[in-house]
């Protein structure tokens, strides 16, 4: 994978957690059908503050978590957990970090469409080797569970990640100050999907969706919707996604 990283002081404007309680209690509701008990493993890549793992653990007091972050000091806002692992590293160092090991219950949140490299066709391939890789890693009950924000274009199109992809991978310090006042990610990339976007990546990677659960589109003030207008971006929202490999028919 070639990837670009953000810096610390983006990586600081996601010290937060971006589940509704709503989202929260959907996906602990569907991990209990699957582990009543709780997954005895978990890792969570991009954890950043432990939020997200805190709660699982919380819910699921049998079970182990393991959290990777490439943000030093989104892994320092962690709260101590002696059933909690902290590393530091980068989606392409799992193998190396974590070597042979597998898990209950994979976590992505809000992490792949910040995998970009330097052109959108080896940001998507970014992308479907992450989840290639990851599912390597599951047990045989195990699944993914990847939370994404899906940028729906007009006619259910997805242009808006190929024009904002284009913008925010411009690295002119001056346009790089003007638009990151809207992309945090201004500067170095981002490459969000549609719906239809995510579900065709994950074919492609060789997962089908078990689950999925949508919240409701954001809602925005008119100057922001003229800007969206301008983007050919039609409707935001959260996708939550359960993944598993498909098996070979027989």
């Amino acid at each position: 994978m070639q990837l670009g990283y953000l810096d610390e002081s983006q990586n600081e404007a996601f010290d937060f957690e971006y589940h509704s309680e709503v989202e929260l209690k959907g996906k602990l509701a569907f991990i209990r059908e699957v582990f009543p008990n709780g997954p005895p493993r978990i890792l969570d890549i991009g954890g950043g503050n432990g939020k997200f793992m805190d709660r699982l653990l919380a819910e699921f007091p049998q079970s182990e978590g393991y959290l990777i972050d490439i943000s030093q000091n989104l892994l320092d806002k962690n709260r101590p957990n002696p059933k909690k692992h902290l590393i530091h590293g980068s989606f392409e160092d799992l193998p190396t970090l974590l070597p042979g090991k597998t898990f209950d219950l994979i976590t992505i949140n809000w992490v792949l469409h910040h995998l970009v490299g330097p052109s959108y066709r080896l940001s998507v391939e970014n992308v479907r080797q992450a989840l290639a890789m990851t599912s390597k890693m599951l047990s045989d009950k195990g699944f993914l569970l990847v939370a994404e924000n899906e940028y729906q274009g007009l006619l259910e199109s997805n242009v808006p990640s190929h024009v904002i992809y284009n913008i925010t991978r411009i690295r002119n310090a001056a346009f790089v100050g003007l638009t990151r006042r809207y992309f945090n990610t201004a500067g170095v990339g981002v490459c969000f999907q549609s719906k239809r976007g995510w579900f065709n990546i994950f074919k492609r990677s060789g997962l089908k969706v078990d689950y999925y659960m949508q919240n409701s589109r954001w809602k925005h003030g008119l100057k922001k919707r003229l800007m969206f207008l301008l983007l050919f971006l039609r409707v935001q929202r959260h996708g939550h996604f359960a993944l598993r490999p498909r098996r070979p028919t027989a």
